[in-house]
């Protein structure tokens, strides 16, 4: 509702604010998460009761923000709502591939070690930004 009243200017300035930010603490938070020596839990307590809480909790919170994004497609303009889509779109996928070449053990993981959470949290947001920039700068028809 606040975005409805705000023009396409305004709501293009306040996303390159909040996902210049983005980006900025995302590429912060990679390389300062890789000073962390502290040890963390290897295994979960138990691994059923894990994967089904997860499963659960993934499909609860995506179908709400799937209705979210409906209400937040119908009050944004559609051109910012694309970019934030497709940057979206960009950022799982180089999260996926970056966190592969990562956890492989024939690629960067025995140089690198393994990523921890913080670090593909702060990957994924890192590249959404760099996806909306990447969007915003060249437009969303290419």
């Amino acid at each position: 509702m606040f975005l409805s009243k705000m023009s396409r200017d305004s709501q293009m300035r306040l996303a390159d604010i909040n996902f210049g930010l983005m980006g900025a603490f995302g590429m912060i938070g990679v390389i300062a998460d890789s000073f962390d020596s502290t040890q963390t839990l290897a295994n979960a307590p138990n691994p059923w009761l894990t994967g089904i809480s997860v499963s659960i909790l993934m499909l609860i919170v995506g179908f709400t923000f799937t209705r979210i994004a409906i209400l937040d497609r119908n009050q944004s303009e559609e051109y910012t709502f694309q970019i934030l889509s497709s940057g979206a779109v960009v950022s799982v996928m180089t999260t996926l591939v970056v966190t592969f070449a990562w956890t492989s053990d024939f690629l960067l993981s025995r140089w690198l070690g393994e990523p921890s959470s913080s670090q593909i949290l702060a990957l994924l947001l890192g590249s959404w930004s760099i996806g909306y920039f990447t969007y915003r700068f060249k437009g969303i028809a290419e």
